[in-house]
């Protein structure tokens, strides 16, 4: 399952960055890089469990679980991100991702 960002309407992002969140990121992500598509481990830990904290913080966990960023930056030639977008729709629906 893939989920993308939710943008609020009249707003225009500048995405530096494109957070997608997927249920298995780290098979996604070597499906992904094997492609050649250079994605991020933006979000690989809490801050919570980083300093020792016993608090439970779901969004912030799920976040550490689920999200990569894939590339996105004003260079990026108009063919590479239609490979990107292209690459992770198929890779998104593999049934063991």
């Amino acid at each position: 399952k893939l989920i993308l960002p939710k943008i609020m309407n009249g707003v225009l992002p500048a995405w530096t960055r494109f957070p997608i969140r997927v249920e298995k990121k780290t098979a996604f992500f070597k499906e992904i890089f094997s492609l050649g598509i250079d994605a991020a481990w933006t979000f690989s830990y809490t801050c919570p469990n980083v300093y020792g904290r016993l608090e439970k913080y779901p969004n912030s966990e799920e976040a550490a679980e689920k999200v990569l960023d894939l590339p996105v930056y004003p260079s990026l030639y108009e063919q590479n991100l239609a490979y990107i977008a292209k690459s992770v729709k198929k890779v998104s629906q593999k049934s063991n991702l």
